[in-house]
């Protein structure tokens, strides 16, 4: 039995401190925004935009008054314990209690699954204020933040042309900072939108799920909520997939550079891009620049500007084409699309059959609801990277300055510092030096590698040493099915943001991972399904997955340990289970 190490205090210099009204975290789907081990600054930063997005929600639905919020580093809603990203689930239900006029909301339940703890929330007891604040939220914040993506891209956009256009190097130290105070006041705002759009889609699916089971009694499935969202179209976190085939099946169709190419790694290809020798290596080149044009603000940890972008890293999305090029023609992922578009309305066809008339006009809006708003979360999700990518190159001047001036070792060290202290520097009241201090939080980071948090939570957690877990009890594993079908296949384990930058998936091996965000789904075009450990209906993965047509299970405890390098596994999306060998 593992020996649990109990840290009396913080566990690290940069973690949150308890929220005096809200105490349950859970991990979640937390990584999907901050994997591992989180920089200090990174962290800290995190907490004071949280912070300011959840003041502009609870001014935006008039809550202020029901749901304290508190100044950093005090948790609202995301958190940082251990070093690592959590979520509060106790904030987030406090805040969707307020609209909430039935007995609870499982608003929650679509993105976190747990056997540790109820994850739905209960309702406001003052019912007539949260019939206020619910119409308020169903008909102008949620339809508001939806509509106001283009518009957000735009004024992003915007900001990037003036970026480029910018000489960062010649800006004062105040300067620099009321520029990046500037950008954090955009990031801040879709961040807010992104966090009502996901709420909106959570909410739907939700409703729409207690409607079917209420109505159909043991007809209902709990596979039809996740079926509503199969083979939508126009999911962002999908495009990048897409966009990687094309080119892919481009260099497969070019004999001689299919050769060449499938002979060389990502950093050969990527200079040979740079210099192309001949008329099939120029239109590679081509294409290869304009996927960066427009997909080039992702990347793995795209949410931590401590992490290069795709613009700037090219060795994923190279990996990537290199395996699209060596792949048969049927893992194309458009006819799958298409075929979760006719199963999908096929679905919908037979469910509308089941129902009476009133039922059946409440599920058409539930449905229709619960699409929109996933379409939307995948794109204000990408609005809000993109947002946050325009801080990168500031980040990187002031690392810069600090250098040169003496106060840190290298330009990596910016992140080992939190928020106030950077503040501190770029207000011309620097400490003589941080050295010390930046040694001594590497060796904290270092040390909590070692450990892992609880998937649940109150109070300053305990810190588990990370083993290696126990052999399975079984040959099967269980999880929750997202995306329907059958599949089986090599494993291939990707344990980390990094590992999934550097990993040659092959075709039709099954992609088993901790945690997946929505820039590592252009591994999925070519794998034969997914298993990961955390996640809900709606995750990223989830939503990636049904849109590619392949089966995937989420929230498979410990299945990247239980799982080995190499194993044949078949997974069923439907039922929810993983067999080995």
């Amino acid at each position: 039995m593992a020996t649990k190490s109990k840290i009396p205090a913080k566990a690290c210099s940069w973690d949150s401190d308890l929220n005096p009204d809200f105490d349950l975290f859970v991990r979640g789907n937390a990584e999907e925004i901050i994997p591992g081990v989180s920089s200090p600054l990174t962290a800290t930063w995190f907490e004071q935009m949280d912070y300011a997005g959840a003041v502009e929600i609870e001014e935006r639905i008039h809550v202020h008054d029901l749901v304290p919020t508190y100044p950093p580093p005090v948790s609202n809603f995301i958190s940082f314990f251990g070093g690592r990203c959590v979520l509060n689930l106790a904030w987030a239900n406090a805040l969707i209690a307020t609209w909430t006029t039935t007995e609870g909301s499982g608003l929650m339940e679509q993105f976190i699954t747990s056997d540790k703890v109820a994850v739905g929330g209960g309702a406001l007891k003052d019912r007539s204020r949260a019939e206020a604040v619910q119409r308020t939220v169903y008909g102008r914040w949620w339809p508001s933040c939806v509509a106001a993506v283009d518009a957000n891209n735009a004024r992003i956009r915007a900001l990037g042309d003036e970026q480029r256009g910018m000489d960062l190097g010649a800006l004062s130290d105040g300067a620099i900072w009321r520029y990046l105070v500037r950008l954090e006041k955009v990031i801040v705002h879709v961040y807010a939108n992104h966090i009502g759009v996901s709420g909106a889609s959570g909410e739907f699916a939700s409703l729409a799920g207690k409607l079917l089971a209420a109505e159909l009694g043991d007809r209902f499935e709990e596979s039809m909520v996740a079926g509503l969202t199969s083979g939508l179209g126009d999911i962002e976190s999908s495009l990048p997939g897409f966009a990687l085939w094309d080119v892919g099946r481009f260099v497969s169709s070019k004999q001689t550079l299919h050769k060449e190419v499938a002979a060389m790694g990502a950093q050969a290809i990527d200079a040979a891009l740079t210099k192309p020798k001949d008329a099939a290596w120029r239109e590679f080149a081509a294409r290869f620049a304009a996927f960066i044009d427009e997909f080039g603000f992702r990347g793995q940890s795209e949410c931590d500007v401590a992490f290069p972008s795709w613009s700037e890293d090219h060795t994923f999305v190279l990996s990537v084409i290199k395996a699209n090029a060596a792949a048969g023609a049927e893992r194309d992922p458009r006819p799958h699309a298409r075929e979760g578009a006719r199963l999908r309305e096929d679905l919908e066809a037979r469910i509308e059959a089941l129902l009476s008339p009133s039922a059946r006009r409440e599920f058409v809006r539930y449905k229709n609801w619960l699409q929109t708003y996933a379409r939307g979360r995948e794109r204000t999700k990408a609005c809000w990277v993109r947002a946050i990518r325009l801080s990168r190159p500031v980040a990187l001047e002031m690392a810069r300055r600090a250098t040169a001036c003496g106060l840190i070792s290298e330009p990596a060290d910016l992140w080992m510092l939190t928020y106030p202290e950077v503040r501190a520097i770029f207000a011309g009241k620097p400490e003589a030096s941080y050295r010390e201090r930046i040694a001594a939080r590497k060796v904290e980071k270092a040390r909590l590698e070692r450990f892992q948090l609880p998937d649940v939570f109150q109070g300053i957690p305990e810190l588990v040493p990370r083993e290696a877990p126990p052999e399975a009890g079984g040959r099967e594993l269980a999880g929750l099915g997202v995306s329907a079908g059958v599949a089986s296949g090599r494993a291939r384990i990707i344990t980390s943001a990094a590992a999934a930058e550097e990993t040659d998936l092959q075709p039709g091996e099954v992609l088993v991972a901790p945690f997946t965000d929505a820039a590592w789904t252009p591994l999925f075009v070519s794998a034969a399904a997914v298993v990961v450990e955390t996640g809900g209906m709606l995750s990223h993965a989830a939503t990636v997955a049904r849109e590619y047509g392949i089966p995937a299970v989420v929230a498979v405890r410990g299945a990247t340990g239980l799982i080995k390098n190499g194993e044949i596994v078949t997974v069923d999306g439907g039922a929810g289970r993983i067999t080995i060998g």
